[in-house]
């Protein structure tokens, strides 16, 4: 799937925010490894780019835990700690330069601006919100040449 192997390009389905971090990372380790970079044909984008909101990190943390304890119990018990936490990095003006920055630099890559892509995404996903992923699709589309949703 590198570049010097066009005989072997490849197509890539990233599977939510996390995919794309995954992406983001081999994307780094392929840099480190004397800039080679993938030889994509085209991109699957599924279920991201999704921006980080209290909510949906509240779903995430407490998807392990039975529906009945999901509402009553996890989801009070997490909201303390995120809460703290997003409201602390906010009070000291903590820049946010977290996982959605890099999907956005993965999925953004110049190398790969070219890359027909599609993006898959639902109104009734609980974690990645489908207005979110529509307006990053919107912001791409003045990067990307081949974009459809």
């Amino acid at each position: 799937c590198l570049k010097h192997q066009n005989k072997n390009a490849c197509y890539i389905h990233t599977f939510s925010n996390g995919g794309s971090t995954v992406l983001w990372g081999m994307q780094q380790a392929l840099k480190q490894c004397g800039n080679k970079q993938l030889q994509l044909k085209g991109m699957v984008v599924d279920s991201a780019p999704g921006l980080p909101a209290l909510d949906t990190g509240l779903e995430f943390w407490s998807m392990q835990f039975p529906e009945g304890w999901r509402r009553t119990v996890a989801k009070p018990l997490l909201a303390v700690p995120l809460a703290v936490q997003v409201g602390a990095k906010r009070y000291l003006n903590v820049p946010r330069r977290d996982r959605f920055d890099r999907v956005n630099e993965a999925l953004l890559h110049p190398d790969y601006t070219h890359v027909p892509r599609l993006y898959v995404y639902s109104k009734t996903d609980k974690l990645i919100r489908h207005t979110h992923v529509q307006q990053c699709i919107d912001r791409h589309k003045n990067i990307l040449t081949h974009t459809h949703t």
